[in-house]
């Protein structure tokens, strides 16, 4: 995962369509890229709608998967953090 280079925050801004969501766990940290290895640049409280654009599987964990965010911020986060 590391050797992937995530979209900016104007790409992701101008990404349309997705699938909505809830937070469904206390909290959810989002990430600048695919990994825990990435910086958290924002925390989402339970119950908070996201609406993400795509997803990627962990090659080494295949229950680990990512979510591609745009709203309501941009960024990446651990799909066991959204309940799915």
């Amino acid at each position: 995962m590391e050797n992937m280079i995530p979209l900016t925050p104007d790409e992701m801004e101008q990404a349309s369509g997705g699938v909505t969501t809830k937070v469904r766990l206390k909290t959810a940290d989002v990430r600048t890229g695919p990994s825990m290895n990435y910086p958290v640049i924002a925390t989402l409280s339970s119950g908070v709608t996201v609406n993400y654009m795509t997803h990627l599987v962990d090659k080494d964990d295949p229950a680990v998967v990512w979510y591609m965010i745009n709203k309501p911020t941009n960024g990446w986060v651990n799909g066991a953090d959204l309940g799915l």
